[in-house]
């Protein structure tokens, strides 16, 4: 299987913007995994069609259409013909349990990152949203009461 950055992956494959939604996510670059995003993936030929997915230690960019941890997809304009791996960012222990805890609450949660490489969670309820961003503050609130003094 061949690895490579994502620098290495864009430069190479070229991945188009997503022309459905302005604000998409990657720099615009990624398709949702639903309605008219998800049927615009499913009509592209299959070997330019690339899934980014949430794995065991971080997330990856992996060739094909995958439904099992799936974050988003990219179509690119340059077609892939080998099975190849593009490791986009890695979690900390900490971090999973905590986005484990959170999807048990939020089973819509979906977890990605941005372009500096930090993980971001969203949802795309807005009700879900706003109680996220709650349960967010209440637990910062905890962790800043038990650990080192605020002063």
């Amino acid at each position: 299987m061949t690895q490579l950055t994502t620098d290495q992956w864009e430069e190479i494959y070229k991945p188009i913007t997503n022309h459905l939604v302005p604000d998409a996510s990657w720099n615009g670059l990624m398709f949702e995994t639903y309605d008219d995003e998800y049927a615009f993936v499913c009509n592209q030929h299959d070997n330019r069609v690339w899934t980014w997915v949430d794995g065991e230690d971080g997330t990856y960019i992996i060739t094909g259409i995958a439904h099992v941890n799936r974050i988003g997809y990219f179509v690119t304009t340059e077609p892939w013909d080998s099975n190849i791996e593009i490791k986009v960012d890695s979690y900390l222990p900490v971090e999973i349990d905590a986005i484990l805890e959170l999807k048990k609450t939020f089973p819509k949660l979906q977890v990605g990152t941005d372009e500096d490489g930090l993980l971001v969670i969203f949802t795309n309820e807005v009700a879900d949203e706003n109680e996220l961003f709650e349960h967010f503050l209440e637990t910062m609130s905890c962790t800043m009461d038990n650990g080192v003094p605020t002063e």
